[in-house]
């Protein structure tokens, strides 16, 4: 009875020695390596101070300035992304109605001008002068001409006709003849009444053009 009192205490003393070394498993220091690692992962972390009234451990999750930093980052990326999505919009809107009131190749705004010009003899007929430009898709001076022709078009399309025709296409070939057309850039000006006032061959300068036009204009 004595040896099996003595192992008896013996495997107590064991065991109340094991439990001390190891802690309990709920323990602060059992859990708080994994916990603090999956704190970072999520942005909290563990306070590593103790609760005094309570006299246990206690933790409380709170935001980290690191984490704070990369939330404030991503946030600030969500608005520049926002903001350049809009831009690129607005941006590319305005870019395609350049294209489409300016073109980049001026043979095309050239053709658009003469697809969108009313037919010379109902131009003729509605009593308004009428400004009528004869180009080629070769004529440099056309080309160069040609942004310029269309503003005086837009400013002063209210009061008068603007016809454009290709002086090199065959469809043209009698008004090119009635004109008398033998050099191109070739820009008749006719009043109301249907008489040519004047006739501007070549590089003709802007203000000049617009100063003829201007003088058709009834007063």
């Amino acid at each position: 009875m004595r040896r099996l009192g003595m192992a008896a205490a013996a495997l107590l003393l064991r065991a109340v020695l094991h439990v001390s070394m190891v802690g309990p498993c709920h323990s602060r220091a059992a859990l708080l390596p994994y916990r603090s690692y999956a704190g970072r992962i999520v942005g909290i972390t563990m306070d590593a101070t103790r609760d005094d009234s309570a006299g246990s451990p206690a933790t409380k999750p709170v935001r980290t300035a690191e984490m704070q930093a990369v939330l404030d980052e991503l946030a600030l990326r969500q608005r520049r992304n926002v903001l350049l999505a809009v831009g690129s919009v607005v941006a590319a809107s305005g870019l395609y109605t350049v294209q489409r009131l300016n073109p980049a190749d001026p043979v095309k705004l050239l053709r658009r001008m003469e697809a969108q010009s009313p037919p010379l003899e109902s131009a003729l007929k509605n009593g308004k002068p009428t400004v009528v430009e004869f180009y080629a898709p070769w004529c440099e001076s056309c080309k160069l001409g040609a942004r310029d022709m269309l503003k005086l078009e837009r400013r002063y399309g209210g009061q008068i006709n603007f016809v454009t025709l290709n002086g090199d296409d065959p469809r043209n070939a009698r008004m090119v003849s009635l004109f008398g057309v033998d050099s191109i850039p070739h820009i008749a000006l006719l009043t109301s009444e249907r008489a040519l006032r004047n006739t501007l061959v070549g590089a003709v300068p802007t203000p000049i053009l617009e100063r003829e036009i201007v003088k058709l204009i009834p007063s």
